[in-house]
């Protein structure tokens, strides 16, 4: 793993490029993904850290990254993840107001068939490092970046919570991403482009 030094650099870094690299690698490995530079050793020890101390010890590197990479999909989903986790009860409330909206007006579809509960096993599982992915396998991810986005767009519809999602900007949660207008469709919409960009072999 990385020595102090390293990692106070990480943490300091002010050069875009080099952040959206290290993003890039801490996201890549934690699905198995390593090259030359960042070795299979390297990737499980990143994993194993993961799971000792959270994901938070690299969600962070995510934060500012495109919503069309890998990494910037990974911190809307670490947000949605982090939000269903603290809010469980709110974030249920909602996703039903929002399946009840859709059925009266007749979009409901195979959306009535998300459960949120084996999302956020999916979602554990991915963060865990139990997800593992070659070279030549993009587009395993596309089925859970479509979900969580499908999530989203359901918890936008209902009338009684429309489209916002982190109301303070004082909550730990708050973000560009969570305090933007339309924060939920938005994001939404990023995902499932995440997922088309994933499905072409195309999200890194």
């Amino acid at each position: 793993m990385l020595s102090s030094e390293q990692a106070e650099n990480i943490i300091g870094a002010e050069n875009p490029a080099v952040t959206l690299h290290l993003a890039q690698t801490a996201a890549r490995s934690l699905i198995g993904l390593t090259d030359e530079e960042f070795t299979e050793e390297a990737a499980q020890n990143l994993v194993q850290t993961i799971k000792e101390h959270g994901i938070d010890v690299v969600a962070d590197l995510w934060e500012n990254q495109p919503p069309y990479t890998l990494p910037g999909a990974f911190w809307r989903i670490f947000l949605f993840h982090q939000w269903y986790q603290r809010d469980k009860e709110t974030v249920e409330n909602r996703f039903a107001e929002g399946i009840f909206t859709l059925q009266a007006s007749g979009h409901a579809g195979a959306v009535e068939k998300l459960n949120l509960g084996a999302l956020g096993k999916e979602i554990d599982a991915l963060f865990n490092g139990e997800i593992r992915i070659s070279q030549t396998e993009w587009g395993r991810l596309t089925p859970l970046l479509e979900r969580v986005a499908v999530a989203m767009w359901v918890l936008a519809t209902g009338a009684t919570y429309g489209n916002t999602w982190i109301e303070s900007d004082a909550d730990e949660l708050a973000t560009e991403v969570t305090r933007r207008a339309k924060a939920l469709s938005t994001t939404a919409e990023e995902l499932k482009l995440a997922a088309d960009r994933d499905a072409s072999g195309n999200l890194f």
